[in-house]
């Protein structure tokens, strides 16, 4: 709860190995974030069973959330979240919707992006500074965060910051570097309004359940168009970025195979030394 506002947070879910990281962050937003909601979007067994286990675990706050349909073959799944939007859409609720593969939560993070939405209520969505989401690469290549090693980021949703694994890896590198020597003012912004109704990764977004109320959450299939395009060129509420709020992606499906050849995961792990065993045996 935050100045009256009910704070609900989803994930379409889930792999494992990446949830066992963002579970760990959320859970030490409880009493901020009263209730997460993981959508089940995987047909993995044990994917399922680590769901289920951590709404057993934290019943309070973990809802495990499936659909009546089976679930869809892999490519078709990312068009089919859109039938858990006519959820979200309590008047007196704030929604945070994050990937499964956010493997990073900057202390005071969630607070500062809900803040920010409540004291900003034009924008149709407000999005944090996102670590690996190419048209926040772009501009974190701008202000000097991200090297040009790779060359140069485009502002373009589907240019080298979305496709290209060795771009990807030097993101996550370059921020972990920062991470560790404590030196993050490269890494955040104050705002940046997307007034052209560009295009931008929805990894992590915020709104208000009202906004949702107004059209019923009917969302298009291709959500990442509608959310961050067409609606808000209806309203002419373009949305925001809000730099101060820091979160980490992990991967786009163009950049996995690389990635997975890499230590970067365990070096996500390692940030918050979480336990062995997420879940208490």
């Amino acid at each position: 709860m935050l100045d009256g506002f009910k704070i609900v947070s989803v994930t379409p879910a889930g792999r494992q190995r990446f949830v066992k990281l963002l579970a760990h962050y959320l859970l030490q937003e409880q009493g901020l974030i009263d209730q997460h909601e993981w959508w089940v979007n995987t047909d993995v067994p044990e994917d399922v069973a680590f769901l289920e286990e951590l709404e057993r675990q934290h019943p309070a706050f973990f809802k495990v959330v499936t659909m009546p349909r089976p679930v869809p073959p892999p490519d078709k799944r990312s068009y089919r979240i859109c039938e858990w939007a006519p959820r979200l859409v309590e008047s007196d609720t704030i929604y945070l919707r994050l990937d499964d593969d956010i493997v990073y939560i900057a202390p005071g993070a969630i607070r500062a992006l809900l803040q920010f939405r409540i004291e900003n209520p034009a924008p149709f969505l407000v999005y944090p500074c996102i670590v690996n989401n190419s048209v926040i690469s772009h501009l974190l290549q701008r202000f000097g965060a991200v090297p040009w090693d790779q060359g140069n980021c485009n502002y373009d949703c589907f240019g080298r910051g979305w496709k290209d694994g060795p771009f990807a890896e030097l993101v996550h590198r370059s921020f972990l570097d920062a991470l560790r020597k404590n030196d993050m003012g490269k890494w955040q912004f104050d705002e940046w309004h997307l007034n052209f109704y560009e295009r931008v990764s929805i990894n992590c977004i915020a709104w208000f359940g009202r906004d949702f109320a107004g059209f019923g959450g009917q969302v298009a299939a291709d959500e990442e168009q509608f959310l961050s395009c067409t609606k808000p060129a209806q309203l002419r509420r373009p949305n925001a970025i809000y730099g101060r709020s820091l979160v980490a992606h992990f991967s786009y499906f163009t950049q996995i195979a690389h990635l997975d050849k890499t230590n970067l995961l365990d070096q996500y792990s390692q940030v918050q030394k979480l336990p062995a065993g997420l879940i208490k045996k």
